[in-house]
């Protein structure tokens, strides 16, 4: 189902409705908003199907003639100011890129298709003598050696597609030309919203910023295939956390389970369709998610957050790539009463004062100056972006059996691109990163807390006392959770147990094997000071996650500095 929304044909407004329904805190034409809304009323939504149920008497569908269709599809992209809201008044008419048009009959039958180019031109065969009109769908695919599907809809609305259309015209008997424009719904004479849920330059902006995405990934990496992305936006949703059908989202944020974006656009709150860096971040991990790795366990975070490294490294690496997309290394977010406040931070430089391998600032200013071609001291390296990409999608880095971390991207990165070793290390010096190898060998920064050196400890013959602290806070802080590592050389059965050592008198330990970033066993009974499992394990490399979960349950009133005794029998 198409959801058709306003917007403007040969320089005049059509008349169409929309149909009803039930995450992260980093120009040359006037506006349409100066365009008075049309006194018309408009006419009712179609609900067009490219395989309509016929009548008795199927009106047959007009053959193609070879004549022509052709124009330009462009849309409102509302760009940033300096502090990070949103500037109506610098309003640009931009292409829409690669999207789908579509020719419909009178019927609302598809009679073509096409896609349109990178300048938002696009042609149509049309029959002569023909009531028809030109409808784009925010649909973006491509399907040559890079394979992928990004599709805006309205997750309100039953997942109805958004799409703007011309009105219906005879098609004549010589070639024509009809331009559309999707309007951001802005007007400059009263500052604000004609009506908010008219917004037909949305979905427009939300595909030309994964355009920018998937091109620049396009460029890094050879022929790649991605699964279907589905793009949630409605002006419905909203920062309750809620159900997804009724708009309350509680943030921008992708679902790996469902392989979709949920965009927040609530006007006058929090929208993010013209937030180029949240929706670029978002979409990055996606691609971790597809095309490389993620270990992350999620949670609230922030740049001066200090976080469990698995974390740190997801929500830095997305937040550097939206630096290295914006050009100027400037991350922009803008919220508030008219989209007027907001934030815009800079990953070249910033004066947080948070470092090390558990910051997702320090992770994002490693990976933007590893891109840029300004150099400071300590930043000899300008590689651009394709060495950064093909470390995450390495083998190296995939299946390794350590976390996903700055370490193992640092490791993966050594194997990509050589003589990098030593100013890698300078930059991660920097940032107060100081251990090397994919399991942080070395590493002297504990963030303040005690127990998290080293980054992982041995686990063999000997038992290793292990503790989960809740001192920074719960669930994805650091320390909450600590990490070990084993490995076997044979098949083998082995016995895993955790049993307090010290700290509260009531604990719940926790733990998880993985090997090569797959989860292999849960230890997560509920038995108090005491967890353990048998298991037979192959040969290879594993690592184990522990924590006492009444650090994990966001209740600050319960756990603490719990230590747990850790045997591999």
């Amino acid at each position: 189902m198409r959801t058709f929304v306003l917007c403007l044909w040969l320089g005049f407004l059509c008349s169409a409705c929309s149909n009803g329904g039930s995450d992260n805190s980093p120009g040359t034409n006037p506006t349409p908003g100066v365009t008075p809304t049309p006194s018309m009323a408009p006419s009712a939504t179609p609900t067009p199907s490219v395989t309509p149920t016929p009548s008795s008497s199927p009106t047959p569908t007009p053959t193609i003639s070879g004549q022509t269709i052709s124009g330009r599809i462009t849309f409102d992209r509302v760009p940033h100011t300096a502090m990070g809201s949103l500037d109506y008044a610098d309003t640009q008419v931009l292409p829409a890129r690669n999207v789908q048009v579509v020719l419909l009959d009178s019927a609302d039958r598809v009679l073509a298709t096409a896609v349109t180019d990178n300048d938002g031109n696009y042609q149509l065969e049309t029959p002569s003598e023909t009531n028809v009109r030109v409808a784009v769908d925010a649909v973006m695919v491509r399907t040559d050696d890079y394979q992928w599907h990004f599709e805006v809809v309205d997750n309100t609305s039953n997942g109805a597609l958004y799409s703007i259309a011309g009105p219906i015209a005879a098609s004549g008997s010589d070639n024509s030309v009809r331009n559309l424009h999707a309007p951001s719904g802005w007007n400059l004479g009263i500052d604000d919203y004609n009506d908010i849920t008219q917004r037909p330059a949305a979905p427009f902006a939300i595909l030309d910023a994964i355009y920018e995405a998937t091109d620049t990934l396009a460029q890094a990496l050879p022929g790649f295939t991605m699964p279907d992305c589905t793009l949630n936006w409605s002006y419905r949703n909203n920062t309750v956390q809620g159900q997804n059908e009724n708009g309350d989202l509680g943030t921008t944020y992708y679902d790996p389970a469902q392989k979709a974006i949920f965009i927040l656009g609530d006007a006058d709150g929090d929208t993010d369709e013209y937030d180029y860096s949240v929706l670029q971040h978002e979409f990055m991990h996606f691609v971790e998610d597809v095309l490389s790795r993620s270990d992350s366990i999620g949670g609230g975070h922030s740049l001066i957050s200090k976080l469990d490294m698995r974390v740190a490294f997801s929500e830095g690496l997305a937040n550097g790539f939206a630096a290295i997309l914006n050009g100027a290394g400037i991350y922009s977010d803008s919220q508030g009463v008219g989209q007027q406040d907001g934030y815009a931070i800079s990953f070249e430089e910033n004066s947080l004062t948070v470092a090390g391998w558990y910051s997702e600032n320090s992770i994002a200013k490693i990976l933007y100056d590893l891109y840029d071609e300004t150099n400071e001291s300590g930043d000899s390296l300008s590689l651009g972006i394709a060495p950064i990409i093909d470390a995450i999608a390495d083998s190296d880095f995939t299946d390794n059996s350590a976390f996903a971390s700055i370490y193992l991207f640092a490791n993966a990165l050594n194997g990509q691109v050589s003589g990098v070793q030593t100013p890698l290390a300078s930059m991660l010096a920097r940032e107060q990163v100081f251990g090397t190898g994919v399991y942080g060998v070395g590493e002297t920064n504990n963030g303040s807390v005690s127990t998290v050196l080293p980054i992982y400890l041995a686990l063999g013959g000997s038992p290793v006392t292990a503790c989960s602290s809740n001192k920074l806070g719960e669930y994805n802080a650091l320390g909450t959770t600590r990490y070990l590592q084993f490995s076997l050389q044979q098949r083998q059965l082995r016995q895993i147990i955790l049993t307090r050592q010290s700290g509260p008198t009531s604990t719940d330990p926790d733990a998880y094997l993985y090997k090569n970033g797959v989860l292999v066993q849960s230890l997560v009974s509920p038995s108090e000071n005491l967890e353990s499992a048998s298991m037979t394990l192959e040969p290879g490399d594993y690592v184990l996650e522990i924590n006492d979960y009444n650090n994990m349950d966001e209740d600050p009133l319960t756990g603490g500095n719990s230590c747990f005794q850790v045997r591999l029998l």
